[in-house]
């Protein structure tokens, strides 16, 4: 079993939760701060967008548009260069909803295949005679690396203020927890971002070592939690929502955790909207940014941030957009590859991956474009 570094299993019987009155201590995300964050930010999403590996993928295609790409007169020209990522978002938005979605409103389990691009060549590792890097798998392949969705990806810095490990199916909650253990960097917090997604039969046999009794996702990121770093209950706390009827099945509640050396580790469960089928990312962060408080996500603050490399691109991206925008706190998204989960991945796997990349580079560009100036506010309450 894997443990937490600096984080002994042996817990205090002590009930306090992480202390309220630290919110009041954190300095306010000003204007100035928040501005030099988004340019920041927007500078990196211009960067992505002009990537030449979504070029390479249109190739694939003869109906595809001629992306523009910057000229020589932009490379001084900071608003043309911001225009022309604009609209070369805009036409990859365009394409990838129409040739990229496999899903077709489905769950992953669900997705479609591609017979033409998920035929496999020979040779699809670069390094070995015989590669064609104009087969249509590896030029998948090759420029969903560059994205970060393929290899196993490690951390930046040795010290985290907070692990973020995000919600997931199957095994990929205790599969995500026990690599961000792995890494061997040092971290105050660990938080566990899961929702009242439910889980079938077939999802719960496939986690019957370490969380043999789930019913929703939140339950499998607890039992992760449990397992991964040996923890135990502390105590749980329950939220409401300001204009939110929910059910006694589908609360906010989060299970708060803390080490005798006074480290926390916390799960949340972030409930389904009305009108919505289940929890979104935006859901789970707004939840996160509650439980955790000001004390920990503040500006200048580290995040790692867990997941799988397969969905690591719009993964990273969404946590910009809902972290680091909006706390200043600075995240970096790591993810395992496909061989450390124990599975193997399509081309058009890949590809639906890519449009839900495309998708969060637009969310972002939108937040971006608004430049919220006040983000202190919270959609969640605690309950008395």
């Amino acid at each position: 079993m894997s443990e937490l570094p600096n984080m002994p299993k042996n817990l205090e019987a002590k009930t306090e939760l992480v202390p309220t009155e630290a919110l009041d201590r954190q300095e306010s995300y000003v204007d100035h701060e928040l501005e030099i964050r988004c340019q920041d930010l927007r500078a990196e999403l211009e960067a992505r967008v002009a990537s030449k590996s979504f070029d390479n993928l249109l190739a694939l295609y003869p109906d595809a548009p001629k992306l523009p790409t910057e000229t020589a007169e932009m490379h001084l020209d900071l608003g043309a260069r911001s225009e022309m990522a604009r609209e070369r978002l805009s036409m990859l938005r365009d394409f990838a909803k129409t040739h990229w979605d496999y899903r077709k409103g489905q769950e992953r389990q669900g997705q479609q295949v591609d017979d033409v691009l998920d035929h496999k060549p020979e040779v699809t590792n670069p390094h070995e005679p015989g590669y064609n890097p104009a087969a249509p798998w590896n030029v998948v392949f090759d420029a969903t690396r560059e994205f970060g969705m393929v290899d196993s990806t490690q951390p930046k810095y040795s010290h985290y203020d907070m692990l973020i490990v995000l919600g997931g199916a199957n095994r990929a909650p205790l599969q995500r927890t026990e690599y961000g253990l792995e890494q061997g960097v040092d971290v105050d917090a660990v938080a566990l971002l899961g929702s009242d997604r439910p889980v079938n039969d077939a999802e719960r046999q496939k986690a019957v070592d370490y969380a043999p009794q789930a019913q929703t996702e939140f339950d499998l990121m607890d039992g992760a939690a449990q397992t991964a770093i040996g923890v135990e209950r502390r105590k749980t706390l329950t939220l409401s929502r300001v204009g939110y009827d929910h059910d006694d099945s589908s609360i906010p509640r989060v299970n708060y955790y803390r080490t005798r050396d006074n480290k926390s580790v916390f799960t949340l469960n972030a409930p389904t909207r009305p009108g919505m089928t289940r929890a979104n990312t935006d859901d789970t962060y707004a939840l996160l940014r509650t439980a955790a408080g000001k004390s920990r996500l503040y500006p200048g603050a580290k995040v790692l941030v867990v997941t799988n490399a397969f969905v690591s691109a719009f993964q990273a991206i969404d946590a910009k957009r809902n972290i680091d925008l909006m706390t200043g706190a600075e995240t970096d998204t790591i993810g395992y590859d496909a061989a450390y989960g124990g599975v193997n991945r399509l081309p058009s796997q890949l590809l639906q991956e890519t449009l839900s990349y495309i998708d969060s580079l637009v969310k972002l560009q939108d937040s971006l474009d608004k430049v919220e100036t006040d983000n202190s506010a919270s959609q969640y309450k605690l309950v008395a």
